[in-house]
C-alpha cells in the first residue's frame, strides 16, 4: 500500500490552517447580533438599507432615521438567516408624527418575497379615525387590533419565535405586552429579518412623518454572510460550501 507524500499532507493541513485563519477575521457573532448604530455606522455586513419612493433614511444621531415622504416602504433588512427558536427587539422613536399621517413602522420576518410575520406601531390616517395602534400580520391575518394604543413618542418592539409559534409584543414602559400569536408550520423555517417604516395598508395620507430605531438585539440561531476570502477557500474542495444573502424588500 503506497503512502501520501509528507508535501501533500502539509500542503493540506496548510490549507486548512490557512481557511482557519481567514474565518477568524471573520466577525464572531455567535448567538447573539446587535446594532446600536454607534458613531453613526452599521455593519455592512449584516444590514442593508433599501429606500422606496419618497422615503429617505440617515444615520444620525447614532439611530437609524426614516422619513416617509411618498409611497415607498424603506426597509433596514438582514443579511443572515435565522433558524430555530430567536428572539428579536428594537427601539423606536417618533420624531415627527404628526396626527392622520396615515404611517406604520414595525420588524418582521421574510423569506423569499414573503414576510409570514409582522409587528407593527402605526396611524391608521383620515380614512379609518387616525387612530394609534399596535398590531400583527401574521401569515397574511391582522391579529391584536381591538382598541390597543400605544406611547406617543417611542417605545419597543419585539417578536419572538419559539418553534412554529410566533407571538409579537409591545413595551408598555414596564411590561411587555402581548399583541399577537399564531402556531402555523409556516411560521418555523430559516428567515432574515427586517424593520421599516411606510404607509399603512397604503393609505398613504402625504403628510410627511419620521421616526427613528436603535438598539436592535437578536439572540438565536444566525447564519451570518462569510468573509470572500474563506468561502473562495471552502469553495475549491476542502469542504465545498456556499452561502447567500436574501434580498428580498417584505411588503405589507
Amino acid at each position: 500500500m503506497g503512502t501520501t507524500p509528507k508535501s501533500h499532507v502539509w500542503g493540506f493541513a496548510g490549507c486548512m490552517l490557512l481557511a482557519l485563519l481567514l474565518m477568524s477575521f471573520s466577525p464572531a457573532y455567535g448567538e447573539t447580533i446587535s446594532e446600536t448604530f454607534t458613531n453613526n455606522k452599521y455593519d455592512t455586513n449584516l444590514w442593508y438599507l433599501d429606500m422606496g419612493q419618497g422615503t429617505m433614511a440617515t444615520i444620525a444621531n447614532n439611530e437609524l432615521e426614516v422619513t416617509v415622504g411618498g409611497p415607498g416602504y424603506g426597509n433596514f433588512s438582514g443579511n443572515f438567516t435565522l433558524t430555530g427558536d430567536f428572539t428579536m427587539t428594537v427601539d423606536f422613536t417618533l420624531i415627527n408624527w404628526p396626527p392622520n399621517n396615515g404611517t406604520q413602522l414595525g420588524i418582521g420576518t421574510y423569506s423569499g418575497s414573503s414576510s409570514p410575520f409582522q409587528v407593527v406601531r402605526c396611524n391608521t390616517g383620515p380614512q379609518y379615525g387616525g387612530v394609534e395602534k399596535y398590531f400583527t400580520l401574521i401569515l397574511g391575518q391582522y391579529t391584536g387590533t381591538n382598541g390597543i394604543t400605544g406611547p406617543t413618542d417611542s417605545g419597543k418592539l419585539r417578536m419572538v419565535r419559539t418553534g412554529n409559534t410566533m407571538v409579537g409584543s409591545y413595551y408598555d414602559g414596564s411590561n411587555w405586552i402581548a399583541i399577537g400569536s399564531d402556531t402555523n408550520a409556516g411560521l418555523g423555517g430559516p428567515v432574515s429579518v427586517w424593520l421599516g417604516i411606510g404607509p399603512n395598508a397604503n393609505n398613504y395620507s402625504r403628510i410627511p412623518a419620521k421616526a427613528a430605531f436603535d438598539n436592535i438585539q437578536i439572540q438565536g440561531n444566525t447564519n451570518p454572510v462569510p468573509v470572500p476570502g474563506a468561502l473562495l477557500l471552502f469553495g475549491t474542495g476542502l469542504l465545498g460550501l456556499g452561502a447567500h444573502g436574501l434580498r428580498r424588500r417584505p411588503r405589507s
